[in-house]
């Protein structure tokens, strides 16, 4: 309750025009750390700290709120606020208002009326899809998007007209569809119809419109829908024009774009960075973009200094920098890296692994690495990674097809039927990256830049293939051990 009433707080406050505040995510790695008022202030680049607790006692919750200085860590304001919990909207409302007063903050109209914003009047509504927000955002809490679903799901019993809830639950869907890959048609189906319910009911809700404008990336990324492209662009810049601190909307936006227009892709990564100072995946797909502009100079110091300023597990700096590595050839250095970070069931980190070995023509540690998991998903990849070692490039391909637990994963996934020597990531021929991705915008599709064009490129091959077999051509899509 805590974790997502402080969640709803930071957005209220964030949506005063004149305050700039440090996002969720970056906030909440300081829950329960002992650095110094200062020291957090640095790390965040703010000048004040709101800090508090909260304690619920049956119908009763206590809310203590005090803001400090961050160089002095002096008290400017703090209150207790001991009520029914059936005033927590009101509560919200006051203390965004007294922080404002005490920043001697102007409010204008518009201020007040997104304080005043409220997606439901049912308390125990709202109290249940705080609860379900902290277990979907996994901040500072274990993820567990089921028990996340089971209590929007709740809160809409309370408020059938819950517009936030609705789009939680799609949120659930689009997390466990796609980054998972499990049930990605029908999560895609239910995940949809729950955003557009959003939508519907709020459609001034930016956190609705911006999960529509996943799915709807991803259906171009899956089915090659490009009217489904432009409404996720469309939604995409609306949830931002709406709360200009959703740093997961210029995140999402940003990877949605990274293959078409890179340059705005990293753009819209740096603003998600403003909002969220220790945005993991920005910083990472920032120094990706570096990679694959032909910087891995660049992409390796970004990642060091993502480091140095960074707080808790580094893994993920690790990792890009594996990749890196990687894709300039550089092996046997990714294949440390990757070993470190070996631990647990990471099916990408897995074929990343197998995929070096591989290019490095080490066939007997490629075998010896095909362990991708216990997942269904995993031992999909693996059958796959098997049959691309036996050169049966049409049979990996169709595996991953036909079976239910990987369908969608030679779109999804950095296809493990791919060794990494085959992705060096090169412009497309005769034109200029700039001038390619205009071409792709012209055609509505094209060639990519990513590993996972190898997929794309294949899929596409395999339909022209059946095409042209009518007419006794015959050609053959597979990718060599060499990269060709």
């Amino acid at each position: 309750f805590a974790d997502g009433l402080t969640e709803e707080l930071t957005q209220k406050l964030a949506g005063i025009r004149d305050l700039k505040v440090a996002g969720r995510t970056s906030a909440f790695v300081f829950k329960g750390r002992q650095e110094s008022t200062a020291e957090i202030a640095r790390t965040l680049g703010v000048n004040y700290l709101l800090e508090g607790s909260v304690r619920r006692s049956g119908t009763r919750v206590r809310i203590t709120a005090q803001l400090l200085g961050a160089r002095d860590g002096f008290d400017l304001w703090s209150q207790t606020f001991d009520r029914n919990v059936t005033d927590i909207f009101a509560i919200q409302e006051d203390i965004a208002l007294a922080v404002a007063r005490a920043m001697e903050i102007k409010l204008v109209s518009a201020d007040v009326t997104r304080l005043h914003h409220r997606g439901t009047q049912d308390a125990e509504a709202y109290r249940l899809y705080l609860i379900g927000l902290a277990y979907l955002r996994g901040i500072s809490v274990s993820r567990d998007l089921e028990r996340a679903k089971t209590l929007f799901e709740s809160a809409l019993a309370h408020d059938p007209k819950f517009a936030a809830a609705y789009a939680g639950i799609a949120q659930y869907y689009f997390k466990r569809a796609f980054p998972a890959l499990i049930d990605t048609e029908r999560g895609a189906q239910l995940g949809l119809a729950a955003a557009d319910r959003a939508v519907t009911l709020d459609p001034q809700s930016s956190e609705a419109l911006e999960t529509m404008a996943n799915f709807q990336a991803w259906q171009y990324r899956f089915r090659g829908d490009f009217a489904a492209y432009v409404e996720a662009q469309r939604n995409f810049r609306r949830a931002i024009e709406l709360d200009p601190s959703n740093s997961l909307a210029f995140f999402d936006y940003g990877r949605a774009q990274l293959w078409h227009e890179p340059d705005l892709a990293k753009s819209l990564f740096d603003r998600a960075i403003e909002v969220e100072p220790l945005a993991r995946g920005a910083q990472d797909l920032t120094a990706t973009i570096l990679s694959l502009e032909g910087h891995p100079e660049a992409a390796r110091g970004q990642c060091r200094s993502w480091e140095r300023r960074s707080v808790g597990n580094n893994e993920l700096c690790t990792t890009v920098i594996a990749m890196v590595e990687q894709s300039y050839g550089n092996l046997d250095q990714s294949i440390l890296l990757l070993r470190r970070l070996r631990h647990g069931e990471n099916v990408g980190l897995e074929t990343q692994l197998w995929g070096s070995y591989q290019s490095l023509g080490d066939v007997a540690a490629a075998r010896r690495a095909l362990d991708f998991g216990r997942s269904d998903l995993a031992k999909a990849l693996a059958a796959a990674a098997t049959l691309t070692m036996e050169a049966r490039y049409e049979d990996a391909f169709e595996s991953l097809q036909t079976r239910p637990s990987a369908r969608g994963s030679t779109r999804a996934v950095r296809v493990a039927a791919a060794p990494a020597s085959a992705v060096r990531i090169q412009p497309d021929p005769g034109s200029s990256g700039r001038q390619a991705g205009a071409d792709r915008r012209q055609a509505g599709a094209g060639t990519r830049y990513s590993r996972s064009s190898i997929a794309r490129s294949c899929e596409r091959h395999r339909a022209r293939r059946r095409a042209q077999r009518d007419a006794g051509a015959r050609s053959r899509c597979g990718v060599g051990a060499d990269g060709s």
